[in-house]
């Protein structure tokens, strides 16, 4: 993970539940690698407007700002539909949520093999 501040971090699942609470910057770039259901690794390369990003996160923050000290999330919805793979980013924090339109994706076949189907990595 690249981070606003040029911070690095690399981070593999599941979280423990202590560096799952950890704090970190808002981040410009993230990959992980994600195997199907038919066994095939791929390496989703993630590309975040810095500019989008950043106003997420004063917009959910300004909602309620009594809950700013709680945790802000992520999310990433890989979905497939018969044209291919489709991906929504989404910020959430308690029940609002911010789509992310103009975070970009790439997709690639990995070299990496994982051994346990329901881990991936994220760097």
């Amino acid at each position: 993970i690249l981070y606003v501040n040029g911070e690095q971090d690399q981070l593999f699942y599941p979280l423990s539940p202590e560096i799952a609470k950890e704090s970190r910057a808002i981040p410009t770039y993230f990959y992980y690698t994600w195997q199907s259901p038919e066994g095939t690794a791929f390496d989703h390369h993630f590309y975040f407007d810095t500019e989008e990003l950043t106003a997420a996160f004063k917009k959910l923050h300004q909602i309620e700002p009594a809950t700013a000290h709680l945790p802000v999330r992520l999310t990433v919805k890989l979905i497939e539909h018969e044209k291919g793979r489709m991906v929504e980013v989404l910020l959430q924090h308690q029940d609002e949520s911010i789509m992310l339109s103009k975070t970009s994706m790439k997709q690639y076949r990995s070299t990496k093999r994982q051994e346990n189907k329901d881990t991936f990595y994220q760097d």
